[in-house]
């Protein structure tokens, strides 16, 4: 809407990529009806589209013979709202297949999207999907100092077979993605002893049954994954100027520009919380994102806090509801002087200063 909150009309990305020659990626092609695929037809096709409101937009080549018979060129095509379509525009399209065994949904690879675009398939990572364990495709996923990089392998390679088999809301273990593998390696690179912890965290083996559950550790076992050593629980936090350490995990301490938004709590170092503390910590200096599953009560917040405190981490926080939409997590409406005005969200505002954001 405009100042006086008339509604206006502007261009998309896609007709903004065609006059600016840029490249246009269209995500998702699949979810299209097949009145969407007859427009984009014309566009991809013969370089041509007609707007709502009028304006043509031509292919680069008959926009420049048309032109020459104006005498202003240009500015009478412009004033006819005839606009000319970048030689170098081009559209990028992601898809999911819609037959063989990974397809998803109805088929809509039809006889006219096919006259649209190349095609190019993106095979699958059939040495992870199959199991295999071979030495070369172990060092391109995980480095040449990998930390029990072929039983990692072996384990996701299980699962993800078993799920492409039995369905992935029947198996009994949930597979571990090459995402989840990824990062499993990231902290068993620099904590060697964390592997066993890490891949029973990606499964969540701790809300399986216990049937399920014991399969898992079978299987863990089974392709060569280490048993996970008896430690103690941390009992002590340390504390300096420039860092924290939390059982045998030492991480740095920030400087905050804005010391309120900082948690200043009360807690009582309980081991079973330090512990939890503690791999919490390890995750976020190597750069990752977390996510606390407990009942309530159980202290996930205060959790939250305490961390935060540690590394002097600034803070913003936003509550969810099952009627939260994606622009309520992005911006919010603020009343100033009688003027609705739209600012940031906690969300983008703790991505523009470096903040953590408790959701």
């Amino acid at each position: 809407t405009g100042p006086k909150g008339e509604t206006t009309w502007v261009v998309t990305p896609l007709v903004t990529a065609a006059i600016q020659g840029r490249l246009a990626i269209l995500d998702g092609l699949q979810r299209l009806s097949p009145g969407t695929y007859n427009a984009l037809s014309r566009l991809l096709e013969d370089r041509e589209l007609v707007l709502f409101d009028g304006a043509r937009y031509l292919p680069s080549s008959r926009y420049d013979v048309l032109a020459k018979k104006y005498p202003a060129g240009v500015q009478d095509m412009e004033a006819r709202r005839i606009y000319r379509i970048h030689p170098r525009f081009r559209v990028l399209a992601l898809g999911t297949p819609s037959i063989g065994k990974h397809a998803a949904g109805p088929n809509w690879m039809a006889s006219e999207v096919q006259h649209m675009f190349d095609f190019h398939e993106v095979p699958s990572l059939l040495s992870i999907e199959e199991g295999a364990t071979h030495p070369e495709d172990i060092r391109w996923l995980l480095g040449d100092k990998a930390h029990h990089a072929a039983a990692l392998c072996k384990f996701s390679g299980v699962t993800i077979q078993r799920a492409n088999q039995e369905g992935l809301q029947t198996c009994a273990i949930p597979p571990l993605s090459l995402r989840q593998l990824l990062r499993v390696n990231k902290r068993v690179a620099k904590y060697p002893d964390d592997a066993n912890y890490c891949v029973r965290q990606s499964i969540l083996t701790d809300l399986l049954p216990h049937e399920q559950r014991m399969e898992a550790f079978d299987l863990m076992k089974f392709c060569g994954i280490p048993d996970q050593k008896a430690t103690h629980n941390p009992t002590t936090v340390h504390l300096t100027e420039s860092s924290v350490t939390v059982g045998t995990t030492t991480v740095g301490r920030l400087h905050p520009k804005r010391h309120e938004l900082v948690p200043d709590i009360e807690f009582v170092d309980i081991p079973t919380q330090l512990a939890v503390m503690e791999s919490m910590l390890r995750d976020l200096d190597l750069g990752e994102h977390l996510l606390l599953i407990g009942n309530q009560g159980v202290g996930k917040n205060k959790l939250c806090d305490r961390v935060l405190q540690l590394l002097r981490w600034e803070r913003e926080y936003t509550q969810l509801h099952r009627d939260t939409t994606v622009s309520q997590i992005t911006i919010q409406p603020s009343l100033q002087n009688g003027v609705m005005v739209w600012e940031d969200s906690p969300l983008v505002r703790a991505m523009t200063h470096g903040r953590a954001l408790v959701i």
